[in-house]
């Protein structure tokens, strides 16, 4: 693994967890779509560098015909793979826009209100007491994974990473998070490859 492409593998990754903290942060559609394409953009360069820093060596070439080979099966990273060229080269949008309010668990509600364009639903609801009371309720305005389509193949919002279920299949949330371990996973194994040889020949 070439340490050129190692450190700017390990630079995009930084911006992949920016981008996933921004994410998680995002109180509007804006700001939310913006957070989830910087995250598509910068986790796809990763993968990208890394491709190119494995042509230094035999090893590194092998061990990246197995990522490439990840990248292809798993559904999660089959999907942002896919969903990253939509949005780079489509015309069509890769989320939807969300929007949910916090409701009292287990409460009966009684009546909402909202004015018109307002982030706030005034609430009557019933509490464990059976005393009936007022609450706001704040507008969180967020995104959906939607399927993507590339070259007339649909590439649904996964259900699975790696053999593990992931919660909330259309939150983009937790989908960002095993796909940011899965990362760093592959640049601590890139790192590894790199201290195997310390004569590596410049990047093509």
């Amino acid at each position: 693994m070439h340490p050129v492409a190692l450190a700017k593998a390990a630079t995009r990754f930084a911006r992949a967890e920016r981008a996933v903290a921004s994410l998680e942060a995002a109180t509007t559609h804006d700001e939310a779509e913006a957070a989830w394409n910087d995250f598509l953009t910068a986790s796809g360069v990763v993968f990208n560098v890394l491709e190119q820093g494995a042509k230094s060596s035999p090893q590194s070439i092998g061990w990246y015909s197995r990522v490439k080979g990840e990248r292809k099966s798993d559904p999660a990273l089959s999907y942002l793979h896919q969903a990253r060229n939509s949005e780079t080269h489509g015309i069509e949008s890769v989320t939807t826009r969300h929007q949910q309010y916090d409701l009292p668990d287990g409460h009966p509600i009684f009546k909402i209100t909202v004015d018109e364009g307002a982030r706030i639903w005034n609430t009557t609801y019933q509490g464990p007491d059976g005393i009936r009371r007022s609450m706001h309720l704040d507008r969180k305005d967020g995104i959906r994974l939607a399927a993507v389509t590339n070259r007339g193949v649909v590439y649904h919002p996964p259900r699975v990473h790696m053999g593990q279920v992931l919660e909330e299949v259309f939150n983009p949330i937790p989908l960002a998070r095993a796909a940011i371990a899965h990362l760093s996973r592959l640049l601590e194994e890139a790192k590894e490859l790199a201290t195997l040889s310390s004569d590596q020949p410049p990047l093509a």
